[in-house]
């Protein structure tokens, strides 16, 4: 697994960290929620002759896409209608996405984010994008302030937002008991620091009581 760290700029000021994931399969190679690629990487993930999976892995992961496009023009991309059309780029449906090495876990009952979360048996790894925030980074008086009023500033969490805007709670919190069925050892969190098992799992318990 290769992770590239960017800076996600969400306006007003408010700045935070991403992360790109890259993980080589036997036949495939899956980029999940892509930032900017490094022209380096580009090549190298070209060279291996592999077919490119390219993911937005929830509605508000599509600000990079266009120029992933750019850069791989053979690719597949994925992802939902929202980040369809905000990228301008054609997407695929994930639930088609190849689960040769990546599984894909759609999270619902939360039509506003839409969020699907991966698995890959392989390296016993969970990815997880807006779902969850675990940042403990200094950060500047904007990003501070909002992260705060949403329950997020310098603690594992999930967004007051996201709270509120849940569709059907009973199918919410069984996605997210879901996610407990699949064997990881470890989260990957795409805004914030990584998690092993027992610390996402007590998270989660914490979250549905």
């Amino acid at each position: 697994m290769k992770i590239q760290n960017y800076k996600a700029n969400a306006g007003f000021g408010v700045i935070f960290p991403a992360k790109t994931f890259i993980y080589e399969g036997e036949q495939d190679v899956y980029i999940v929620s892509p930032g900017p690629v490094e022209e380096q990487c580009k090549n190298e993930i070209v060279s291996l002759n592999k077919n490119i999976h390219i993911i937005a892995p929830n509605n508000f992961h599509h600000m990079h896409i266009k120029k992933a496009k750019e850069s791989f023009p053979l690719a597949n991309f994925y992802g939902p209608k929202r980040a369809q059309t905000m990228s301008e780029v054609e997407l695929i449906n994930t639930s088609e996405l190849p689960d040769r090495d990546l599984k894909s876990i759609k999270i619902l009952g939360h039509k506003t984010l839409g969020e699907t979360c991966f698995y890959i048996d392989k390296i016993k790894t969970l990815i997880i994008t807006d779902l969850v925030f675990n940042m403990h980074h200094k950060m500047n008086l904007a990003s501070k302030l909002t992260f705060m009023l949403v329950g997020c500033f310098h603690k594992l969490g999930m967004s007051k937002l996201i709270k509120r805007t849940i569709d059907d709670n009973d199918v919410f919190r069984e996605s997210l008991q879901g996610l407990l069925k699949f064997p990881f050892e470890q989260v990957l969190i795409n805004h914030g620091d990584s998690l092993s098992r027992d610390e996402f799992v007590q998270f989660i318990e914490e979250e549905l009581k």
